[in-house]
């Protein structure tokens, strides 16, 4: 049986914010996509700090402190190591709350390399961790090597500070935290889900026009959001599937 993880947790002293927090709702309305668009046996397992209000159906476990000072999604890394043999127990797909899935996704899941990330197309940062999959513990050493004296804290933009992964950074991959670091141990070695495997992002529908209508999982990067009004009626025959 699969597992599909994901993740729900109030950032604490953040300086470098740009989306809102995320609620029981989304949690629930990502399941509910998972129930209707896909045909294997599977099991959903949302790592929170807060289970009050998620559907009973949803296996809540406490999510880790480790890498929480680093704000962002450092934490998530922690999903690499063998610590997941006996919490997960199985071959799992972890995926960002926030996603739209318009269709059967069980071709996308079900498969079969031990480790797989998703690659959007034209990104500074090749890797994104908004989706990957692997067997618990074949990757262990991305867990294992990361130096936390790699992290630096420094400006990224408007004013904000974050901690960036500076090896990361040094060979270019500036986007994002944890990907960053995913990317600069792992690629371009991995397995990936593309655009021709039926996923795209928000931002290259907008940026490059993607055609989201073949497409069977969105994932709103970013400060989409698929609660938010303004990006509903910005996507109609997106959101229309959010429920």
């Amino acid at each position: 049986m699969i597992k599909i993880v994901c993740f729900k947790w109030k950032p604490a002293g953040e300086t470098f914010r740009y989306r809102e927090d995320y609620r029981a709702e989304h949690v629930n309305i990502f399941a509910s996509m998972i129930d209707r668009n896909i045909n294997i046996p599977y099991e959903i397992t949302c790592f929170t700090d807060n289970p009050t209000g998620i559907d009973s159906h949803i296996t809540t476990l406490p999510v880790w402190d480790d890498l929480k000072e680093y704000q962002m999604c450092y934490r998530r890394l922690k999903l690499f190591s063998d610590e997941m043999k006996d919490i997960i127990g199985s071959k799992f797909v972890a995926m960002d709350i926030d996603c739209v899935i318009t269709g059967d996704i069980t071709g996308i899941i079900n498969f079969k390399e031990d480790f797989k990330i998703l690659a959007p197309s034209e990104r500074k940062t090749p890797y994104a961790g908004g989706m990957f999959g692997m067997n618990p513990g074949s990757r262990s050493f991305v867990w294992e090597e990361f130096n936390e004296n790699d992290l630096k804290w420094q400006e990224h933009k408007n004013g904000n500070y974050r901690y960036v992964h500076q090896p990361a950074y040094n060979r270019g991959f500036t986007v994002g935290s944890d990907q960053a670091y995913m990317s600069y141990k792992m690629w371009p070695n991995a397995a990936v889900w593309a655009e021709k495997d039926g996923i795209a992002l928000t931002s290259d529908i907008k940026k490059r026009k993607v055609n989201y209508l073949d497409k069977k999982i969105i994932f709103t990067n970013g400060k989409d959001d698929p609660s938010h009004k303004k990006f509903q009626e910005e996507f109609p025959l997106i959101t229309k599937h959010w429920c």
